[in-house]
């Protein structure tokens, strides 16, 4: 993705939800923790999806759920006694709900069929506007901007009590099985 439309998705996304909370999408569904691992390779302490809210596969778009454990290790190292979520983990967060969206696209593609292997290649951009604090549950949008069967990259918000943390442009490449 060129600088130019980076900073152009950055301006458009910053300021307005990818999924409004009216929903509105034609083709959406739930799916519980069970199958948010057979769309993941990541596992416990580092899955950071819990669940899929909605999924709009003509759209391109899904909405994600991750609650922050107040018991999680990361806190007592992460300037104690005054617990803060790492920025980087909120990155990961949007990037797992994207590889969500992708495999559950990727799954209806006849050419690729299956769940591929995804490996993250690049970070376009990534910007931090509140603190997310221990026992916080985060929403997290992501959109598709452009998908083949090499790349995909992607928009993520990860929002918390209605404000907008992070925002995060993504690539990730798919390996040939």
């Amino acid at each position: 993705m060129r600088p130019e439309h980076v900073i152009a998705v950055v301006r458009r996304t910053r300021n307005v939800q990818i999924w409004p909370h009216a929903s509105d999408a034609a083709n959406n569904y739930c799916i519980d923790v069970g199958p948010v691992t057979d769309l993941l390779p990541h596992r416990d302490p580092f899955l950071l999806v819990d669940k899929i809210l909605e999924a709009d596969l003509l759209g391109q778009r899904l909405r994600a759920e991750y609650v922050v454990r107040r018991d999680n290790p990361i806190f007592e190292g992460h300037f104690p006694g005054d617990p803060v979520y790492p920025g980087v983990l909120l990155v990961e967060t949007a990037g797992q709900t994207a590889v969500c969206l992708a495999n559950l696209l990727y799954q209806q593609d006849e050419e690729i069929g299956a769940t591929p292997q995804i490996r993250a290649t690049r970070l376009h951009h990534a910007s931090f506007f509140h603190i997310v604090r221990p026992g916080y549950t985060l929403e997290v949008q992501v959109a598709i901007l452009e998908l083949d069967s090499i790349t995909c990259t992607f928009v993520g918000q990860v929002w918390a009590k209605g404000l907008l943390c992070c925002l995060t442009v993504g690539e990730f490449y798919v390996a040939s099985s």
